[in-house]
């Protein structure tokens, strides 16, 4: 009797898997990173966008279909280097890496474009390096929890649709050297299919 439900859970299990990914969306992307924060908050440490110049990224998603809305998994990689502060060259970058998980919602309308909203939450792993002179002053990474939301619109072709996206992302806590979170928006360009 157990193995019989065993096997009838599995094969409901597997039929399931199956069809979601007979309907799955994978897209990746790249783009450009804007920081944040460009301020100083009351404790004296500076904004990111005070600190770092705007980067790049690289993203990678799948979505899952599931009643009105999507299920996007998003695995991404940003990267920023550091402004000189003071007349003092400050070498090195700022990077994360995360993945996210995100509610999406297309908006239906007529033609080939379907614009759409998603917003979730992530796990990053930060780290941060600075050098002055080729001197490493600070190297320090760290694991923590975000969130992010924004808007983007599809554009349908025959069997591919292209996308362009900009969100907002804040990681908590997550910079050792600014002690304060990390915000940025990437613009993202890519292809789903």
């Amino acid at each position: 009797m157990k193995r019989g439900l065993i096997l009838v859970v599995a094969l409901a299990l597997f039929a399931g898997v199956s069809s979601l990914n007979a309907q799955a969306k994978f897209g990746v992307g790249a783009g450009m990173v804007l920081p944040q924060n460009n301020d100083v908050d009351g404790s004296g440490n500076p904004g990111y966008a005070y600190v770092d110049k705007q980067g790049w990224l690289g993203m990678a998603n799948v979505t899952f279909p599931v009643g009105p809305v999507g299920i996007r998994v998003n695995g991404q990689y940003t990267t920023t280097s550091h402004k000189d502060q003071n007349g003092t060259a400050l070498g090195g970058s700022s990077t994360s890496f995360g993945g996210e998980a995100n509610v999406v919602y297309d908006f239906k309308v007529k033609g080939s474009l379907t614009p759409y909203i998603t917003g979730g939450v992530g796990f990053y792993h930060m780290a941060v390096k600075a050098d002055v002179g080729g001197t490493t002053v600070f190297d320090s990474s760290d694991n923590k929890m975000g969130f992010n939301g924004g808007a983007g619109v599809a554009y349908k072709l025959s069997s591919l649709s292209l996308f362009f996206e900009a969100r907002y992302v804040s990681i908590g806590s997550s910079d050792k050297l600014l002690n304060r979170s990390v915000n940025f928006i990437p613009l993202v360009v890519g292809v789903r299919f």
